[in-house]
């Protein structure tokens, strides 16, 4: 069985998958002449602890020494260049790498699942982090990136569990997807205002992020950026933010302050959900639609205005919330249904269109479903005689109090 390799001074190619799954392979010797490592040419060598590489190798392929189990050290040559994607993919026991200023590029997934590599310092050369390169390095604790770092892919440092800080360079412009995903130890994220692009779930699940700085001149915070950080407290939103994506801070239970910037035109689904410790929210006058599950279990939400444009409230949209009072402007055409489900200190209810849709359950109203609705809302639903406001509440046996005579600036 092949255990140990000495390979001949003349060769300057090694050929893709010259020594695959050669499992009880434990030592190879490369010879000075080698410019370059074919693809997968020691992958699921799962024996090999150590190879020591000549100067002169200016490419290392794909996959090269992918799933190398014993592998536990590595310093690259001065004259490397390239580093293929997968290179060094699941080498689990790898804890030390040295990369050289001659590279350029970082393949995807170059060191993903790389569980016992603790640092990196990444050359002043490379100027993007491709998709999953350190993807779960669990043991990963410091990163340097040059100062010429334009681009983080998507996935870069996802589940890099003992990550604790990291200062991204200042000609940073994008972040990718699931960036930072489940970056648990990560504690503060200084996002550089060259950035103009964050990706979906780039900073979710981090549970240990308590303060983010956002750079000035972002537009858009998407789909579930922080989505379930836990202890995050508080953040300042840009006043150039015109779009913050669903689930965008659910589950952010700490959250006591944010600002919402005007400009705003929809509070999307579920944005501010499970944030139980909300206590209050100013919605910019922009804001024409809060959609469902928007602020859904905001369980300390005792303040929060009503935009003067709003049209429309979705489903649950302010569900388990703490209010006592609500003042639905004539702007608003259509209450989803539930939309106060279980606001069991709500007081007041003002309707101010007489002709708003209030949805409720279809079909006949079931007696456990009524019984219900009475136990929870103990106060006054207040509109205009003869409205939508008076026909629900008749409805469901609810108090009823009459607005005076319409405003002036009221009537449609």
């Amino acid at each position: 069985m092949l255990t140990d390799v000495t390979l001949p001074d003349s060769l300057t190619l090694l050929g893709d998958g010259a020594f695959n799954d050669c499992k009880v392979l434990a030592s190879v010797t490369l010879p000075d002449s080698l410019t370059a490592i074919g693809a997968h040419a020691f992958d699921s060598c799962t024996s090999l602890t150590a190879v020591l590489f000549p100067n002169g190798i200016t490419e290392l392929g794909e996959w090269c020494f992918s799933n190398c189990a014993m592998l536990t050290d590595v310093t690259l040559p001065d004259s490397l260049t390239l580093l293929g994607d997968g290179a060094f993919n699941d080498c689990k026991a790898l804890a030390s790498v040295t990369l050289p200023d001659s590279l350029t590029a970082i393949g995807a997934h170059a060191f993903d699942r790389c569980a016992a590599l603790t640092d990196i310092t990444i050359p002043v050369g490379v100027n993007v982090i491709n998709h999953h390169a350190f993807y779960g390095c669990k043991k990963l604790t410091s990163v340097t990136m040059p100062p010429e770092l334009i681009e983080i892919e998507y996935s870069a440092f996802n589940r890099c569990d003992a990550l604790c800080e990291i200062t991204i360079p200042d000609r940073v412009t994008k972040i990718g997807d699931f960036a930072f995903y489940r970056c648990s130890s990560l504690k503060e994220m200084m996002i550089p205002d060259s950035v103009t692009d964050i990706g979906v779930f780039a900073f979710a699940e981090c549970d240990s992020l308590v303060h983010v700085h956002l750079p000035v001149g972002l537009t858009e915070l998407k789909e579930a950026t922080f989505l379930w950080c836990e202890v995050l407290e508080e953040i300042c939103i840009p006043e150039t933010v015109q779009r913050i994506g669903r689930n965008c801070f659910d589950d952010c239970y700490s959250l006591r302050r944010v600002n919402l910037p005007e400009g705003l035109t929809e509070i999307e689904y579920a944005t501010f959900a499970g944030c139980g410790s909300l206590t209050e929210v100013v919605i910019p006058d922009s804001v024409k639609m809060i959609d469902r599950y928007s602020f859904c279990g905001c369980s300390s939400l005792t303040k929060l205005n009503m935009p003067k444009n709003l049209s429309g409230i979705g489903y649950l949209a302010f569900a388990d919330t703490a209010m006592t009072a609500v003042d639905i402007p004539v702007t608003v055409e259509r209450i989803g249904r539930d939309a106060f489900w279980g606001s069991c200190d709500l007081k007041q209810v003002i309707v101010r269109n007489e002709a708003c849709v209030i949805c409720d359950r279809l079909g006949p109203v079931n007696n456990f479903f009524l019984r219900i609705i009475q136990y929870l809302f103990r106060g006054i639903i207040r509109g205009y005689t003869g409205s939508t406001a008076q026909s629900f509440a008749e409805r469901y046996s609810l108090p009823f109090e009459p607005l005076e005579s319409k405003p002036e600036k009221e009537i449609l």
